[in-house]
């Protein structure tokens, strides 16, 4: 029997741990399987996209400039790859006949990845003035500069006041 604070001894050593390791030997053959298949579902659903249903780049900030129709029935949309959102309803006919909607054309040829452009920075040498800055003090003056905002202005009217006081 164990006294006082002694940890209960619980020891279990009879699981056989090698019959639960997990290798991934396989994880070169399983990558050229997926892409394989990835090209076999492409060529099977070749005009639509592979990489799935066509998505807007841009999201409408409001229900009211996001909610207009291509005329294409909700049907057919996902047939040809395009996405449809079930639960957008558009009940105005101004939106749907101005001249502007007349006059565009359908885009033929492939169409463009959406891409993320990054501005690259390029190297340049250090000046003296960037080498005496020091953010640190920057930012604890700013605090400071914060803190002792209203302590400031009160001194400030206070001094106006008694210059005041003195030239009368």
């Amino acid at each position: 029997m164990p006294k006082r604070n002694g940890v209960i001894p619980n020891a279990h050593f009879k699981k056989h741990w090698q019959r639960r390791v997990r290798t991934w030997f396989d994880q070169p053959g399983k990558k050229k399987t997926r892409r394989l298949k990835r090209l076999k579902k492409a060529a099977a659903i070749a005009p639509r996209p592979a990489a799935g249903l066509l998505r807007p780049v841009v999201h409408c900030p409001t229900f009211r400039y996001n909610s207009r129709g291509a005329g294409i029935s909700r049907h057919l949309a996902p047939r040809i790859g395009i996405a449809v959102d079930h639960r957008r309803r558009n009940r105005s006919l101004e939106g749907l006949q101005p001249e502007a909607c007349k006059m565009a054309v359908q885009l033929r040829g492939p169409v463009m990845p959406i891409r993320q452009v990054r501005p690259v920075a390029q190297a340049r040498a250090v000046t003296e003035d960037e080498k005496k800055y020091s953010v640190f003090e920057a930012m604890r003056q700013a605090r400071a500069d914060k803190r002792l905002l209203g302590v400031r202005e009160k001194r400030a009217r206070q001094k106006a006041e008694e210059e005041k006081t003195k030239k009368k």
